[in-house]
């Protein structure tokens, strides 16, 4: 989304992820190439909570350095997370001024 918003989430159900994709999210959103060509902005940075639980890594929170911010990045993100989730789901929206809503 291009305009300045805020990213806001809600797991609503256990959201198991793989840790390797996760990580791999990570560090792209770490990478400065990747901010640099533009295909990280909102999401630089981004860091997840994840606990261990009966064998299997449940995502418990979705941390940025700002959640109010120009989230160019949201196609890229929302697919990136799609497929490290394993089982469960994740509801997460952008909200700008007038509070057109975006959801992922």
């Amino acid at each position: 989304m291009g305009y300045y918003s805020s990213f806001s989430y809600e797991i609503q159900e256990p959201v198991y992820v793989n840790p390797d994709k996760i990580k791999e999210i990570e560090k792209k959103c770490a990478d400065e190439k990747m901010w640099e060509d533009g295909t990280v902005s909102g999401f630089a940075d981004v860091k997840f909570s994840i606990e261990k639980r009966n064998g299997k890594q449940k995502l418990v929170g979705i941390n940025l350095a700002d959640t109010y911010a120009k989230f160019y990045d949201d196609r890229f993100f929302a697919e990136a997370l799609s497929k490290a989730i394993v089982e469960g789901k994740n509801k997460a929206a952008l909200c700008r001024r007038g509070w057109d809503l975006l959801g992922i």
